[in-house]
């Protein structure tokens, strides 16, 4: 008898992304894989969201204002009880420079924008949190 395909581990996700479109199609899209997210459409919000709902992975928008992305990887990795969290940069500036930028704040991974769908499920199923 076949074996069922392996379930894969729900997780707990939040975004931090000031386009209320794109949070609604990544939550949208995250949710229908059954992960739980939450989301923040400014850096000071995400910080306290992130360090209240302690999530798996939080994607992260590097441009935001005021409050950017660079300051919110810095800000989580700053915070101890937060050292599993995975950090995936969202940016459209994707040069090698601005890549080593955000993996110097604390992001564990930089996704160009336009964003590939399936890249960033398989990313967020990529984590290693429990």
């Amino acid at each position: 008898m076949p074996s069922e395909p392996a379930q894969t581990k729900k997780r707990r996700v939040v975004i931090v992304e000031d386009d209320l479109d794109l949070v609604a199609l990544l939550k949208e899209m995250l949710e229908g894989e059954g992960h739980e997210v939450s989301t923040a459409t400014d850096g000071r919000a995400g910080v306290a969201l992130i360090q209240s709902t302690r999530p798996d992975v939080v994607l992260c928008d590097v441009g935001l204002p005021g409050f950017d992305g660079h300051e919110v990887a810095r800000a989580v990795r700053s915070d101890p009880t937060l050292a599993s969290t995975r950090l995936i940069a969202l940016s459209g500036w994707t040069r090698p420079e601005d890549v080593a930028r955000a993996r110097a704040s604390g992001f564990d991974l930089v996704l160009g924008k336009p964003l590939g769908m399936d890249s960033v499920i398989a990313e967020v199923e990529r984590s290693q949190s429990a």
